[in-house]
């Protein structure tokens, strides 16, 4: 592999990056913890996973981990000066993140779980309606839920609610288009203007 070569000036490299840096990356206001989720088979990261204060977890790609960090490359054999087995280059390290000091009451909310259910279909015609329902637990009134939606690499907001007195919300698309268009969605619980419990993704694809 050329990147390894000892012809390569730049097969060895090490990044040393702000905690700032390395939280925006991961679009949350700090990082603990960031590890290598995922390789490819050249060894390349794919996918790269930050652990928050409140034990919650956020990924992004390695393509937008190098362009976001401004990495050499996707190759990195470690993390916080700890080698990875089996990668080929070396590592961009995060600075860790200071103790918390807020007293804000979020340890309830650090358990929170999050559903969601898009209907009747995850595979509406053009122009029809589509609906996403889904509960937050513990149940409380008045927890902000956010609708995203993936593109590229990140999420983007595109709608926002609150939970009834039995922790349910739901969402509405009146008009799902273009007819050939595929979206993939998600729910997340936001606090104090963090996210700290997030569904599994779902895909919807518009049919004519």
């Amino acid at each position: 592999h050329w990147a390894l070569s000892a012809d390569n000036p730049n097969a060895p490299w090490t990044v040393n990056v702000p905690q700032a840096s390395m939280a925006a990356a991961f679009g949350v206001p700090g990082v603990w913890k960031v590890d290598v989720a995922e390789r490819l088979p050249s060894g390349s990261v794919r996918t790269l996973v930050g652990t928050l204060q409140d034990g919650t977890q956020r990924t992004i790609t390695g393509e937008a981990m190098r362009a976001k960090l401004g990495l050499k490359s996707t190759y990195v054999t470690g993390i916080n000066g700890q080698a990875v087995p089996g990668s080929p280059v070396a590592v961009p390290s995060a600075t860790p993140a200071p103790a918390a000091t807020t007293t804000a009451p979020v340890v309830q909310q650090a358990s929170s779980a999050i559903t969601m259910k898009i209907g009747p279909t995850t595979k509406p015609k053009a122009g029809t309606s589509l609906k996403f329902k889904g509960r937050v637990v513990p149940a409380t009134a008045g927890v902000t839920v956010q609708r995203q939606m993936k593109v590229g690499d990140a999420w983007q907001l595109k709608a926002t609610t609150t939970t009834n007195s039995k922790g349910r919300f739901k969402f509405t698309i009146k008009k799902a288009v273009p007819a050939g268009a595929q979206y993939e969605y998600r729910v997340v619980v936001v606090q104090n203007g963090a996210e700290i419990a997030a569904s599994k993704s779902g895909i919807v694809r518009i049919h004519k």
